[in-house]
């Protein structure tokens, strides 16, 4: 996969190098994942707010409140979407 040519996709759907969906789109073409596994596992934890801390220890669901994920989901999933097919259409 050339990550450039995937950039400049992203580049192009996304032109203004102030909107947040461009960098989305990038981490999907950054993903070391499959498809569907970069949806599921690059896009999803980028963009959904989950509770913090480990798996054994979650901090409960008011600490989703501190998730670095952005507050609108489906604009960041929909980018990190895209990178993932641009990702994928290039190897």
């Amino acid at each position: 996969m050339d990550e450039d040519l995937c950039f400049t996709k992203c580049n192009e759907i996304y032109s203004s190098s102030l909107d947040p969906k461009r960098a989305y789109c990038k981490k999907g073409c950054r993903s070391d994942f499959e498809l569907d596994e970069c949806k599921e596992k690059t896009c999803s934890k980028l963009c959904i707010k989950e509770e913090i801390g480990e798996d054994d220890s979650k901090w409960g669901n008011w600490s989703k409140v501190l998730s670095r994920a952005p507050a609108n989901s489906s604009d960041c999933l929909e980018a990190c979407f895209t990178g993932c097919v641009y990702k994928i259409n290039q190897d």
